[in-house]
């Protein structure tokens, strides 16, 4: 009889022996497949950043982008260079919109009542100088009050150029800049008072 209960916890010692092994066995399995999981998605990051990094190179050095349309739906070839100024695409307006978004956002840091195209007042009665647009719906990009005195309202227009372009190749930045300035002072009524 004690044999035989000798017997039966020595068989029980192994049972919960092979129980405790295979726990630990799994446990192993679990820990290795989590390590292979994270290999992997590190090795994706990598992966990831490398592609980045050729096509940050590619850009740079104006070499051709695989997989991009050979031509743009309007005729033109389709380099990284006409996607910036293509009016047929929306990156032109995408690139306007965040700028303004962005400026918007870091007015609003330091400035009050900022606000992202704002309704401006109906003129009424007002001499303006040839060329001006007087669209009842004018909108410019940002309001905000106290930038440059406390209280006093500023509006603010984005433009967004594209100095490489062929067009301005005999010109300075300076020149650019000044061209845009002038020709968004000739088409767009400001109003200084809110």
């Amino acid at each position: 009889m004690l044999y035989f209960i000798v017997y039966i916890c020595f068989i029980a010692l192994i049972i919960i022996i092979i129980n405790i092994i295979i726990i630990i066995i799994m446990i192993m399995i679990m820990i290795m497949i989590m390590i292979m999981i994270m290999i992997m998605i590190i090795i994706i990051i990598i992966i990831i950043i490398i592609i980045i990094i050729i096509i940050i190179i590619r850009l740079r050095y104006d070499w051709p982008i695989p997989d991009n349309p050979s031509v743009c739906v309007r005729g033109s070839m389709f380099t990284v260079d006409h996607a910036m100024i293509c009016q047929r695409g929306r990156l032109v307006i995408q690139r306007h919109n965040e700028i303004r978004d962005l400026q918007a956002e870091l007015l609003d840091m330091v400035c009050y009542h900022v606000q992202v195209e704002p309704a401006l007042q109906p003129i009424v009665g007002e001499e303006l100088a040839r060329g001006t647009n007087q669209a009842p719906d004018e909108r410019l990009d940002v309001h905000c009050r106290g930038f440059w005195e406390r209280q006093r309202a500023e509006f603010f227009d984005i433009r967004v150029c594209h100095p490489n372009a062929d067009s301005y190749r005999d010109r300075s930045p300076k020149q650019i800049y000044r061209i845009h300035e002038n020709e968004k002072k000739r088409n767009t009524t400001l109003a200084s008072q809110k």
